[in-house]
């Protein structure tokens, strides 16, 4: 198994026998902690978002803001980010505005 170390993540490449086909295939997936989200919706019941310059993508993007003040913050379960090449889990949570 070959190792690449990066500040927020690391790739972890592994030769692994398919179970479709039975083939060995090179494997890579992306190992970083799992993190969370939290879904800002205002006391009008909209969901507040904001546009900005995303590197990754080299694109805007429409994304829930960082950091806020909330009256409640409602845990919404765990996803699997991108589970093809992620090992990491995402915790969304919902907050309602204060």
């Amino acid at each position: 198994m070959r190792r690449a170390t990066f500040r927020v993540f690391s790739v972890r490449c592994r030769r692994t026998r398919s179970p479709q086909s039975g083939r060995a295939h090179d494997f890579f997936v992306l190992e970083a902690p799992d993190r969370g989200n939290v879904v800002p919706v205002t006391p009008g019941g909209n969901l507040a978002c904001v546009r900005q310059y995303r590197p990754g993508t080299e694109a805007v993007t429409l994304e829930i803001p960082a950091g806020c003040t909330a009256r409640e913050v409602i845990p919404l379960g765990a996803v699997d980010p991108n589970p093809a090449i992620q090992s990491n889990a995402c915790h969304p949570f919902l907050a309602a505005s204060a």
